[in-house]
């Protein structure tokens, strides 16, 4: 099984902190095992951090949230650094 890397571990852990409104909505709904799945908060996955993850059946759930549009925002005016 790969590692992964720490700063992508913090990065997570930041985003699990600072979840959307859409996110915490959806958390409520899903978490403690309420559909019959474990699901986890901002997983990483190889070079990427899922906003949810049921590992068992392989099911990642993505949600758009207004930090998407403010990069998309920044994207196009040329402001991201990463």
């Amino acid at each position: 099984m790969r590692r992964v890397k720490e700063s992508q571990t913090r990065n997570a852990r930041t985003l699990r902190t600072e979840m959307t409104d859409a996110e915490r909505k959806l958390w409520q709904a899903i978490r403690q095992n309420q559909l019959g799945a474990r699901f986890r908060r901002q997983h990483p996955i190889g070079p990427y951090i899922a906003d949810f993850a049921c590992l068992e059946p392989m099911i990642v759930v993505e949600i758009d949230g207004g930090q998407h549009a403010d990069n998309a925002i920044k994207e196009k005016n040329g402001n991201v650094s990463e």
